[in-house]
């Protein structure tokens, strides 16, 4: 049996909503920190694109939607892959905290991804946690 479990991480940031909200929504804070193959995003309601991305010689188109956007508060995408089924909806929610922000990620599966290794909870739980505590993390020290 699939674990459903929701994925779900927390990081502070000493900086403010403005600056992490920008660094989650604008393109060319995307592209440092997240994937540098990303060529579009808007942070508006029903966006949608996509983009390849070579994981060890796999390569795994990220089809993104933007489900849900509150500015400075929340965005939710949709993301799946063109190469397998599945689907996973993915909410980063800001909040505000003496000195800095507070971002809590949480991966929804809404579709289970197939049972190969990428896909497995503990791999999944380990790229988000390399995505907000990393790369996110460092890339904001920089401001």
């Amino acid at each position: 049996m699939k674990n459903l479990t929701p994925i779900y991480l927390e990081q502070f940031f000493a900086a403010s909503v403005p600056i992490v909200w920008d660094c989650l929504t604008q393109i060319k804070h995307l592209q440092q920190w997240l994937f540098k193959e990303l060529k579009h995003f808007k942070a508006e309601p029903f966006f949608t694109t996509e983009f390849a991305y070579n994981h060890e010689g796999k390569i795994f188109t990220h089809c993104w939607e933007v489900m849900e956007i509150i500015p400075q508060k929340q965005l939710v995408l949709g993301w799946r892959y063109k190469e397998y089924p599945g689907a996973a909806k993915v909410r980063f929610k800001l909040s505000t905290s003496p000195n800095g922000c507070i971002v809590e990620l949480t991966e929804n599966l809404i579709d289970p991804f197939p049972e190969i290794e990428e896909f497995k909870r503990k791999n999944r739980k380990a790229g988000w946690k390399d995505l907000l505590h990393t790369r996110l993390f460092n890339y904001i020290k920089t401001f």
